[in-house]
């Protein structure tokens, strides 16, 4: 069986057309050449996109010199039924965490088209490649950034944004990154550094952030590209990861704290795993594993790296999707185990792609939230109160 993409309820928005690295064109229009990828699934706002089962007979390609038969039409599809294990993470094309060879040109497994007689090799491919896009100067930072930065006037870093997450948040805060990769550039870990470095040059900062997306999914990409901020910037350049944590490791932290990196803003979706789950739009299971993964991540920053990693903590809040007793418990379980140097950001999530049902925060409640954490003696802690109803 081969996989199509059918419409259910398409308001003809043209929001895929614009954000999807479609294989055959424009996921709207070349609905009949689809290859079954399924890039475009999680990017459309409305949930219109269903993946279906039609009868097509096999084609005949070769993986790393073997000749097979696959009924797939796209490279990672092709793999797993040959017994492959493909680690594609983001399933946009943004990540290149999955990266082959196809007939000669690296390209990602995830929404590659597969034809008849296609080459694909999967052995030492150099996959230290991401869809990157933004290089802006930035006023306030993220989650990273420490708060006394973000008060003053002007800009406080520059920053770059990597496209393709693992997540599939439904309210996501910046849903044509995190899901599609037609709106950045394919770029070298030293060809997003020079230009990362060179923006904030141009606006005299000395920091750098690297945000999403989730900018750890491609190890390899991540770790060069700090580096290589800290090569051309020189001694004194802060490098800023901004990341949902759930991908590091102690040893992947080691690697990136060797490159370079001297800021990291986590943004914990949740401290239960049912309410991680519906925030990440991801099942109950996996939300558990994700957040006992990223509570010893913090732990392990805070243990190892506190006094020469700036550490900021990030917590989503609106109402409709954690209560606020979860977020006090979430920050006493904070301070308790990182102790008060460690920053804590309140994140105001506003209404957003296929949850613009929510409601705004209150004020009022991003303002309680604040002091909270301040009773505690956090000697840090941001609201923000962008998107609030007072």
């Amino acid at each position: 069986m081969v996989r199509k993409v059918r419409l259910v309820g398409c308001r003809h928005c043209g929001y895929c057309s614009q954000v999807v690295d479609c294989p055959v064109g424009d996921p709207l229009w070349n609905r009949e050449d689809c290859v079954g990828c399924g890039a475009c699934v999680p990017a459309c706002p409305y949930g219109a996109r269903r993946l279906v089962e039609v009868e097509e007979g096999p084609i005949t390609v070769r993986v790393d010199g073997e000749e097979v038969e696959v009924e797939s039409r796209w490279v990672e599809g092709a793999l797993r039924e040959i017994g492959h294990d493909v680690d594609a993470p983001c399933g946009v094309g943004g990540c290149y965490a999955c990266a082959v060879r196809l007939n000669g040109e690296v390209v990602p497994a995830c929404n590659s088209k597969l034809t008849e007689g296609d080459e694909v090799e999967t052995e030492d491919v150099d996959g230290k490649i991401r869809v990157v896009s933004g290089f802006q100067p930035h006023p306030v930072g993220g989650v990273g950034t420490p708060v006394e930065l973000k008060d003053k006037p002007g800009y406080v870093e520059a920053a770059c944004f990597a496209h393709g997450c693992n997540l599939r948040c439904p309210q996501c805060q910046n849903h044509s990154i995190a899901f599609g990769a037609a709106m950045g550039a394919r770029m070298r870990p030293e060809e997003a550094a020079r230009l990362l470095v060179g923006t904030a040059r141009e606006y005299g900062v000395n920091r750098v952030a690297i945000s999403g997306g989730e900018p750890t999914l491609n190890r390899e990409f991540l770790v060069e590209f700090v580096r290589k901020c800290r090569e051309y910037g020189g001694p004194d350049l802060r490098v800023h990861v901004d990341t949902n944590g759930t991908v590091l490791s102690p040893d992947y932290v080691d690697e990136l704290v060797e490159a370079g990196m001297t800021d990291i803003g986590i943004d914990v979706k949740g401290f239960r795993p049912e309410t991680f789950a519906e925030v990440a739009g991801i099942d109950v299971k996996g939300a558990a594993e994700y957040v006992d993964g990223v509570l010893r991540i913090l732990e392990y920053l805070a243990d190892e790296y506190l006094e020469e990693v700036f550490v900021g903590v990030g917590i989503p809040y609106n109402p409709e999707l954690v209560d606020k007793e979860e977020v006090f418990a979430l920050t006493d379980w904070l301070y308790e185990h990182l102790g008060e140097d460690v920053q804590v950001c309140y994140l105001d999530y506003r209404p957003e792609f296929r949850r613009r049902d929510l409601p705004l925060p209150k004020y009022e409640d991003m303002v309680e939230l604040e002091e909270y954490a301040r009773s505690l003696g956090f000697r840090r802690v941001h609201a923000q109160k962008v998107s609030v109803r007072r």
